[in-house]
């Protein structure tokens, strides 16, 4: 038997963050200036390589971007959607179509027909339809999943901040998708947060979040500044199960470049001794 070929942020992540004891991960953005994405494609990657069931909630970015991108790194998407193990929530695509119908003549009906289940979010900034949709899908994968365990990802929930949703909302959304997975699956829920320059919410939200969840794996820009060789830094917190026990921490830096995310120890690299 072949064995399963991971990248070095992928090993990193299986070790230390135990991916089938969370309730819920989080990928926190700690400023405009560093970019946490290359770890949500890295998850994604690593929990279809582990054989999960995948329910993905792209807001920030379209399908076609996910799709392109795994293909760059060398793990192709589709074969897990075409198998059902991976369903894929355009949210992108589905708000702009939300968007247009709102737009239009009403006598278009081709537009008007189309239920985006994002009509909701931009009408009446609600979360109810979306919530059931994503519910309805993690059932859907839990009763064909003979066994396999079952991740909801969602790739930036603070966008929904954007659009007008209420702080109160999202936590009560992301509260309700959480205890479905629990009860449903023991599922994990995986999202990314972000921290809009100086918004006082989009800050509590994801302040909120790594609070709660049980591994927070957190963005920082380098407190030095711009480095051309070191983009950041990637901090790992993995919290025990009983309250007495020590959180789990690791603290990372990281270079990314077209194909791959190069990582090491604080203090290995010369470029910010």
């Amino acid at each position: 038997m072949n064995s399963i070929k991971r990248s070095q942020l992928e090993d990193i992540l299986l070790q230390d963050c135990q991916l089938r004891d969370n309730n819920l991960v989080l990928i926190s953005e700690s400023d405009w200036h560093v970019d946490g994405t290359f770890v949500i494609h890295s998850l994604l990657s690593l929990y279809q390589k582990e054989n999960y069931n995948i329910c993905f909630l792209a807001i920030s970015q379209s399908v076609g971007h996910y799709l392109s991108v795994s293909k760059k790194i060398a793990t192709d998407l589709k074969p897990s959607i075409d198998s059902n193990k991976l369903i894929m929530v355009d949210g992108l695509k589905l708000l702009g179509l939300s968007v247009v119908k709102d737009c239009v003549d009403i006598n278009i009906q081709s537009i008007q027909d189309i239920e985006t289940n994002f009509e909701d979010v931009f009408r009446k900034n609600s979360l109810q339809k979306l919530l059931d949709l994503l519910n309805s899908n993690v059932d859907k994968l839990y009763s064909q999943s003979n066994g396999s365990p079952t991740v909801l990802m969602i790739d930036n929930i603070s966008f929904l901040l954007t659009l007008g949703i209420s702080y109160k909302d999202i936590v009560i959304f992301c509260h309700s998708l959480s205890r479905h997975l629990k009860e449903t699956s023991r599922g994990t829920l995986v999202m990314l947060s972000s921290v809009y320059g100086e918004d006082d919410k989009s800050e509590a939200l994801t302040n909120y979040f790594k609070h709660i969840s049980s591994t927070c794996l957190e963005i920082n820009s380098l407190s030095s500044g711009y480095c051309k060789d070191v983009h950041g830094e990637l901090k790992i917190t993995r919290k025990r199960k009983l309250e007495r026990q020590k959180k789990i921490e690791k603290t990372l830096q990281f270079k990314i470049s077209d194909k791959s995310i190069k990582l090491w120890a604080l203090g290995l690299s010369s470029a910010v001794l």
